[in-house]
């Protein structure tokens, strides 16, 4: 299994579009559904200095976005559930086998994030995301997956990591969203997820 650094950049997209607007916020997706169909559906946060108002008019005047609800709304975090086209991307990553791992980070304009597939896979999405009109992606680093370490992980990281895996959130498709797994485990969706990303990085980080 590979891991690969991403950074994607979309002409026109809202996702790439967002952190150009307000440079001053912190943006990622912290779940993220792709479909080829339908739209595709995920969560936004944002974090930082943010203007709340502002970015719910951006997100309801962006062509791609089909809706955009508040979920949780502090001084400090905003969480969005949005629903959005599948656009350029999200067919070439069904159709490649490739998994992206949240969280997607939005920032200057481009997109960061880690896909994971075997070898092939991998070549394959980025062969075809190539050939796209108005997309950039760049591999920033690449890395073969290999035995998972436990003292890697605090003990919330790892009972939050083994409820994700034994509920289906790592499974294809997805058997169970952020909200209802944060539920299962009495825990608020930003908390649920931030956990599962410090999982993630750490297990991440351990083999490159």
């Amino acid at each position: 299994m590979i891991v690969a650094g991403l950074r994607i950049s979309i002409d026109d997209f809202w996702a790439c579009g967002i952190s150009r607007k307000f440079p001053e916020t912190s943006f990622r997706l912290i779940d993220i559904h792709p479909s080829k169909k339908e739209d595709s559906r995920g969560i936004l946060e944002a974090k930082g200095r943010f203007d709340a108002h502002a970015i719910k008019a951006f997100l309801d005047s962006a062509d791609e976005v089909s809706r955009a609800s508040v979920l949780e709304h502090s001084k400090d975090l905003i969480l969005f559930s949005i629903g959005f086209s599948h656009g350029k991307l999200a067919p070439v990553v069904v159709d490649s086998g490739v998994h992206i791992r949240p969280p997607l980070s939005l920032e200057n304009g481009s997109i960061t994030v880690n896909v994971f597939g075997t070898e092939k896979e991998i070549v394959g999405f980025l062969s075809s995301a190539k050939k796209l009109p108005g997309v950039r992606v760049s591999l920033a680093k690449k890395s073969r997956l290999g035995i998972f370490k436990k003292p890697l992980l605090t003990l919330q990281q790892e009972r939050t990591l083994k409820a994700a895996l034994e509920s289906g959130y790592y499974g294809i498709p997805r058997r169970i969203e952020i909200r209802a797994l944060a539920k299962k485990l009495g825990l608020s969706a930003s908390t649920a997820a931030e956990h599962l990303r410090k999982a993630e990085s750490k297990v991440i980080e351990d083999y490159f």
